[in-house]
């Protein structure tokens, strides 16, 4: 059975896909870098994906589990902990939020002008 498509659920996952695009697009300073992955994580956190198309949810999860590979190899245990990451590290977890705002259906984005 099709799972149910919540618009509003829909509506909710642009805007915060919005604020992970403004995100990946601001520019950090090499020693603060660390900063965006932290601020990225914060924003994903507690987004509802229940209602989403499936292939969008399926795509935000491949995404996520992506990125645990990269902080396992590190004892993370508070935001500072990210200092640890390359920014080569930094770099490959921007870029998997990069695509997760891609997923973002062409109805819902937001309009730039």
């Amino acid at each position: 059975m099709k799972a149910m498509v919540n618009v509003m659920v829909v509506k909710a996952f642009a805007e915060r896909a919005t604020k992970l695009m403004e995100i990946c697009q601001k520019t950090y300073s090499e020693e603060e870098n660390w900063k965006r992955s932290v601020d990225l994580g914060q924003t994903i956190s507690g987004l509802n994906q229940t209602g989403l198309p499936t292939r969008i949810n399926k795509a935000i999860d491949r995404e996520l589990m992506s990125i645990n590979p990269i902080l396992e190899q590190y004892p993370i245990e508070t935001f500072d902990d990210y200092q640890l990451l390359s920014a080569e590290e930094h770099e490959e977890i921007r870029q998997h939020f990069l695509r997760i705002c891609a997923l973002v259906p062409l109805q819902y984005k937001k309009k730039q002008g």
